[in-house]
């Protein structure tokens, strides 16, 4: 059996949308596509584009696959559900299963319906032997084929078998509205039998309201010719009701005279079910808005009002809907509106939500509102509109100023208070416990307090309530339960109450929620956990310095204290303050890479550095390798960090050590170079200028050209598990980049490699401790106030300056400075302070110097120089920044520019 081809029944041409596709696009594209409806031709049985109706379904293809389907169906699903539509797409929405049917199976129409039927489906997709899509085939085009071949005069057994198994219902009506014919599956709908239908009146089978329908539209079928998607109640046989949609049309004779309507009949109880579920939450949610004791509202970027609720629409004595669409500027005075709009600016500029305090304009009097804002966004996240919720807290904020004029309640946040008899029942239970613990009043009286609180709070209740008694108050922390069963903690303050003989009769309970608090400090512990590594360093680092700077300075004294002292002592006493200034490199270094301070770049003597790391790794390397210098007089300086030049340094010459497991040649050498025009390498560009070459060259294994110019990659390593971090050369080119310079590397496989770090030249010129021997000034016997908690270090500094024509007065902390400085201020020259010390800090006690007198000269000394101290002790107006460990030279020459010499 086959009345139709496959074109006279198939939509080539359906709405295809790509998985990504904003669902809100797919909405406007249902309302707005057409479909074709299956009218033929009498002539050439050619489908014919009937009146635009919207499509019912959108096919969803990935590929050139068609991987889903998406109908009306799913649509009202949605709403029902309340998705968020505008924030969706179209594969996050769609649940329709998909089922395909090959083009070389469609044989007849029977095969169609029945697989039709058999899936409970509308709509079918077609795809060629390549399983591409072809078209789709619906169950509408069917039933209109099926018209179109009875309105030319096709009358079969096997046409009536299809007539009778279309999947929804379909019937005639002649000029009386009497049912002339009706298929099987329409009957089965109503539950009536064919000979108990047919010469009835179509108004018989329909409910009240449904006849009103039928009479204002069924009239003009007959000039109109069709009607589409009319909603009525049938009424079946056992006088259940059953919601369907119908569409008929107009069938004439040749003269144009109406003979009958034909009608195609769907069960939408499915639908009405969802429609009434969402009809049923849009009013529950309605309902909560319109009876919540909160002002709610929704405004757009425009000022406009998008939705409000009945007490938003209160405070101006109209209802929700007058409000709709317009400005707030219209319906606010001037004053408040701007404060109103620049809060909801606030928001959507900020992009995230708010807690304000909004004074608003009653009828009576001014009302103080705490209020809730945050923005909405459209499916491209953009903010939109603000929604705000407000609660007018007036009330509480009287309560509160009463509260403190009386001093009654004085420390007693009123978050939930109730009142408990010494029998634990539950006595009064004011709103706040309301709100916080989820019961009403009326639910907690008479109950016991126990039931609030989780089993490891009840033995804590019982201590809480034996030292209440005993002594008429108890503070602590208490884990209780609300009453959807949350876990809470709060911060519980428990009053006796005594009656009028005295006697102990009640107890008072005030409870603050610090559950939130709670969990902000676990957070808290846990940062500062992951600190603890930075923290400790900067706390050491204070500590080590403290030490350091008394080795130092003495190292320095000893020479000038005990004269004639032979070489040998010196050579020690040099070797001792090195050791101590390389420490408080290395320190320096920590407290860097725990960001504890910042760094601090000065001119580099590089012959200085380099015989630092060939002394190191000649004593360290093993004896297989050969170790070469050659480094040039006069090396220009490096203004930078010498610490992270000697790290960069270390690391090349450790590489290629680990190049040379059976020993070789390593070969250091350093230059001055002028690069007279751009140099432009693999790994960086130099300007034109002088720069200082330092190379490092082994007679390794060498690397690789496939991985040459990767392994500057942080943790890229070819060393063993264990053996190396690959974090070595990424570090090294960072910090020469850091310094303004570039890093080359050339290498040949069993041959070695070869590094070139270019430096640039610094302008500045290196002071020498020579130098610095030869210019340091003396004093003139001024008088310098020494203030530090540390006595090494106090007495250190003071020997130091007395040595070289200072006088020196004392003070171990800043308190002791103040009263020292108040008697001697007109004498003092110059205050030297620790800005660490106990009973006074530093920087406070500079701060009561300053008052004393105004131009007081200071300089701050610690051993921990953090950004945020320096910029503080500057803000206070001190003349130097002195950091532990000092030497003697930097000590002297410090003061000597305070002092003016």
């Amino acid at each position: 059996m086959n009345f139709f081809s496959l074109d006279q029944i198939l939509n080539r041409d359906p709405v295809i949308v790509n998985p990504t596709t904003p669902l809100i696009e797919i909405i406007g594209q249902m309302n707005q596509s057409s479909v074709a409806n299956c009218n033929f031709n009498k002539d050439d049985y050619r489908l014919n584009q009937s009146p635009r109706f919207p499509a019912d379904c959108i096919l969803v293809m990935a590929d050139s696959k068609l991987v889903g389907i998406f109908t009306k169906s799913d649509l009202v699903r949605l709403i029902a559900e309340d998705r968020t539509l505008a924030e969706m797409s179209i594969d996050e929405a769609m649940t329709q299963p998909v089922t395909t049917f090959l083009e070389t199976e469609v044989q007849d129409l029977s095969a169609i319906l029945n697989l039709i039927n058999q899936h409970k489906i509308h709509h079918l997709p077609i795809l060629d032997k390549d399983n591409q899509l072809l078209g789709i085939i619906t169950h509408n085009s069917l039933l209109q084929a099926l018209e179109t071949k009875e309105m030319y005069g096709v009358d079969t057994l096997e046409l009536d078998e299809l007539y009778n198994h279309t999947p929804c219902g379909y019937h005639f009506l002649d000029s009386e509205g009497r049912f002339v014919r009706i298929n099987d599956t329409e009957l089965k709908m109503l539950g009536y039998s064919r000979e108990e239908v047919l010469g009835r009146k179509f108004s018989d089978l329909i409910t009240s309201e449904s006849l009103i329908t039928f009479q204002s539209n069924f009239p003009n079928l007959p000039e109109r010719g069709w009607v589409r998607d009319i909603e009525f109640q049938l009424i079946r046989k056992n006088g259940t009701i059953l919601p369907v949609a119908l569409s008929a049309t107009a069938v004439k004779d040749k003269t144009g005279n109406f003979l009958m309507s034909r009608s195609i009949v769907i069960d939408i109880s499915e639908r009405k079910q969802v429609e009434f579920a969402l009809w049923e939450t849009q009013h529950q949610l309605q309902a909560i808005l319109n009876n919540s004791p909160a002002v709610i509202y929704l405004i757009d970027s425009e000022n406009r009002h998008l939705l409000v609720n009945r007490s938003y629409a209160k405070l101006l004595s109209t209802t929700p809907e007058s409000l709709s669409g317009k400005s707030i500027y219209q319906v606010w005075s001037t004053e408040f509106a701007d404060t109103f709009a620049a809060n909801n600016q606030q928001v959507l500029q900020g992009n995230q939500a708010i807690e304000v305090e909004e004074i608003v304009p009653h009828a009576d009097e001014l009302h103080t509102y705490i209020t809730i804002k945050f923005p909405l966004h459209d499916a491209k996240g953009i903010p939109y509109a603000v929604c705000g919720i407000s609660t007018d807290i007036t009330e509480r904020k009287l309560s509160e100023e009463k509260i403190r004029e009386q001093a009654t309640l004085i420390d007693i946040a009123s978050d939930a208070i109730f009142v408990r008899d010494l029998s634990n029942q539950i006595l009064f239970w004011n709103q706040g416990a309301e709100r916080l613990y989820g019961w009403k009043a009326e639910e907690v009286r008479n109950r016991v307090v126990h039931e609030l609180s989780s089993l490891e709070s009840l033995v804590q209740l019982e201590t809480a309530l034996n030292i209440t008694i005993n002594q008429g108050k108890w503070n602590g922390e208490l884990k209780q339960l609300t009453k959807d069963g949350r876990e809470i903690i709060v911060a519980s303050r428990w009053t006796l109450m005594y009656d009028q003989q005295n006697n102990p009769q009640s107890i008072l309970v005030v409870n603050t929620d610090i559950t939130e608090k709670k969990q902000l400090e676990r957070q808290l512990l846990h940062a500062q956990r992951l600190e603890s590594i930075g923290t400790l360093a900067g706390g050491i680092a204070h500590d080590l310095n403290n030490i350091l700077t008394p080795i130092v300075s003495l190292a320095q004294l000893l020479p000038l204290k005990i004269p004639n002292l032979d070489e040998s002592t010196l050579q020690l006493l040099t070797i001792v303050r090195n050791s101590a200034l390389r420490g408080t490199e290395i320190i320096q270094q920590v407290l860097q890479f725990s960001r504890e301070t910042e760094t601090v770049w000065q001119s580099v003597i590089l012959p200085q550095l380099l015989e630092e790391v060939l002394k190191l790794i000649r004593e360290t390397f093993p004896k297989s390798i050969i170790i070469e210098e050659y480094i040039s007089p006069n090396l220009w300086q490096v203004h930078g960090d010498s610490t992270q030049l000697n790290q960069v340094l270390m690391n090349l010459c450790v590489n290629a050590r680990d190049a040379m497991p059976n020993g070789g040649k390593l070969v250091i050498s350093a230059e001055n170079i002028y690069l007279n025009k751009q140099y432009s390498g693999k790994n960086s560009k130099l300007e034109i200028g002088n720069y200082i070459l330092i190379t490092v060259t082994d007679t390794g294994i060498g690397i690789p050209k496939n991985i040459i110019d990767r392994i500057f990659d942080p943790f890229f390593t070819t060393k063993e598990p264990g053996q190396g971090t690959g974090l070595g050369l990424s570090t090294t080119i960072g910090i020469v980049k850091n310094h303004g310079g570039a890093i080359e590397v050339e290498s040949e496989p069993e041959k070695g490699t070869q590094f070139q770090i270019y430096l640039p030249a610094s302008e500045a010129i290196a002071i020498t401790e020579a130098i610095f021997s030869k210019t340091i000034p003396v004093g003139q016997g001024e008088l310098i106030l020494v203030v530090d908690d540390e006595v090494p270090i106090r007495e250190v500094t003071k020997a130091t300056l007395e040595t070289h024509n200072y006088q020196v007065i004392t003070a171990n902390d800043g308190l002791e400075a103040i009263a020292v400085y108040a008697q001697h201020h007109q004498v003092i020259e110059v205050v030297l302070m620790d800005l660490t010390m106990p009973e006074m800090d530093g920087l406070t006690a500079m701060r009561a110097l300053k008052k004393i007198n105004p131009h007081v000269k200071l300089i701050a000394t610690s051993g921990l120089a953090t950004k945020e101290k320096i910029t503080t002790a500057e803000s206070i107006g001190i003349k130097a920044f002195l950091v532990k460990p000092y030497t003697a030279e930097k000590l002297l020459l410090i003061l000597s520019k305070a002092v003016g010499n």
